[in-house]
């Protein structure tokens, strides 16, 4: 079981998970005047720090300042030591080795991180039960709780609760796909996917479900996975409060209130809420093999809708409003 470390008031014995806010609560008590004068607080947020030049390397997050730039690409960064970590991409150096599987970083943070998959530890404890290996995973997940989604894409109108998501989602709007199948020939945005997708040929399936034993290509499919077994339901609307597995299918629902259409169809401009929707109809455009009714003659050129269009015979039969026999 995850412990998790709780910091009282002294004043009224009220709980925090984290020591700034229980610092920043404290202020209350004696008319937000600080505790000590060594304590920094941000004029824009509130967050606390004990020494200055933490507030002024915050501050920069605000701003958007980043003064510390690679000479080799040109990224920038709020601070110096993330440029060190950086720059060590282009020179392949990766000096930090993890003792169990032998794999290797540019950076001793990272390999911390990585031995959490290894021993299996999640210290850090949203409200709602849930528990991650590190602070930027459970930072991310509360976003979801807060419904709040402040990352707009510019060129169709999506909204993300993190930048990083945006980012990513920006790449699938150009035509330029970086990463190569050489076996296959298929293209794609991202490195993660391209790399699920190589697994495809080699029958790789390095992630395994604890409960049932099964087997997936892909982190986040694990993840998606085990909420079958714990029927867990993340994405809530804050619109209705109806709980859903997945977020893509939580903005699906978001568009049922919202009457949102996003996808179109670029042969007779007719609009769609979800992108399945749209791959089906833009099948009526295609011209193909007809589908005939054998009881009726009436002809379809998707298969699906014939069946469906026979369940409708059979209904009438049940009822005797058609002979059983054509």
């Amino acid at each position: 079981m995850n412990h998790v470390n709780y910091y009282n008031c002294d004043v009224c014995n009220k709980s925090y998970t984290s020591q700034n806010h229980l610092l920043r609560h404290q202020r209350k008590h004696i008319n937000e005047r600080p505790l000590d004068p060594f304590i920094w607080t941000c004029g824009i947020c509130g967050k606390i720090f004990r020494q200055r030049h933490g507030l002024h390397r915050h501050v920069r997050v605000h701003s958007g300042e980043r003064p510390y730039i690679c000479i080799i690409c040109g990224k920038s960064f709020i601070q110096n030591c993330n440029l060190v970590i950086h720059i060590r991409i282009h020179t392949g150096e990766r000096n930090y080795s993890c003792g169990i599987c032998g794999r290797t970083f540019s950076d001793g943070r990272y390999l911390q991180k990585h031995i959490t998959i290894h021993t299996g530890e999640k210290d850090y404890v949203c409200f709602c039960g849930k528990s991650f290996r590190h602070s930027g995973g459970l930072y991310k997940h509360k976003k979801v709780h807060s419904g709040h989604k402040p990352h707009v894409c510019l060129i169709c109108g999506w909204r993300f609760t993190v930048k990083g998501n945006l980012k990513k989602h920006v790449l699938t709007h150009s035509d330029k796909k970086a990463f190569h199948c050489d076996i296959c020939g298929k293209s794609f945005h991202l490195a993660e996917l391209f790399q699920s997708h190589v697994r495809i040929h080699v029958n790789q399936q390095p992630f395994k479900c604890d409960i049932c034993h099964k087997p997936l290509n892909r982190r986040d499919s694990l993840n998606k996975h085990m909420r079958l077994h714990t029927g867990e339901k993340p994405y809530k609307c804050y619109i209705c409060g109806k709980a859903f597995t997945q977020n893509g299918n939580l903005n699906e629902h978001i568009r049922t209130h919202t009457g949102e259409k996003p996808y179109e169809c670029g042969v007779c401009g007719k609009r769609m809420a979800r992108s399945g929707d749209l791959k089906k109809h833009m099948n009526t455009h295609v011209a193909g093999e007809i589908k005939r009714c054998e009881i009726c003659g009436k002809g379809f050129e998707r298969k699906c809708n014939l069946i469906q269009h026979l369940n409708r015979h059979k209904l009438a039969q049940l009822k005797g409003k058609e002979p059983v026999d054509y």
